[in-house]
């Protein structure tokens, strides 16, 4: 699959979708999260960012300046994290003026990114990547290898919170179901 079809794949959108996290409140268990990603790997900026066919919606951050710490998205014009959901990898991209595959991004200005690093966010089922769990950095830095592992974990806690999410709101739809048809019994 090319790379702009896998982004507008119907089936990942529909898994997207079925979060119940894009245009919500951010969620206070990714919260935790992400903080806690910028505390241990000591970046200013961590993400959870949920891939669109044309926007990056972040469903939990910490240290994003204005507008985007409020509006919660950008087009994917100022999107790294596309890169981690193409290519179902890690990104892991030490100083973005000088690194091919993002040197151009306007994000590298508006969102202040000079370092970068993310890793796939990506549902058990069918094993497709929903978006990037990611840790940004203002200066050029060099990620470690314990950085990234910690990033690995914190985005499997992630999906795991995705997931117990998805669970409540299956239930909570079964249990509304049913409470009609008994009241219609």
């Amino acid at each position: 699959m090319h790379h702009s079809e896998l982004l507008a794949d119907p089936w990942r959108l529909r898994a997207l979708r079925a979060t119940g996290l894009l245009d919500r409140d951010p969620s206070p268990s990714l919260d935790r999260l992400v903080s806690l990603a910028s505390r241990v790997v000591g970046a200013p900026v961590s993400l959870v960012s949920l891939v669109e066919s044309d926007r990056q919606f972040f469903a939990s951050q910490v240290g994003l300046a204005m507008p985007y710490s409020q509006g919660r998205e950008t087009p994917l014009s100022h999107s790294f994290c596309k890169l981690v959901v193409e290519s179902g990898e890690a990104l892991v991209i030490s100083d973005a003026h000088t690194d091919p595959r993002v040197a151009g991004n306007p994000a590298i200005e508006d969102l202040h990114i000079r370092a970068y690093a993310g890793v796939p966010l990506v549902e058990d089922d069918s094993s497709m990547v929903l978006g990037s769990f990611c840790v940004i950095d203002d200066q050029p830095r060099e990620w470690s290898d314990d950085d990234l592992e910690i990033l690995h974990d914190l985005a499997a806690a992630a999906m795991t919170e995705i997931r117990l999410r998805q669970a409540n709101n299956e239930m909570a739809r079964a249990l509304d179901e049913l409470k009609r048809q008994m009241s219609r019994a």
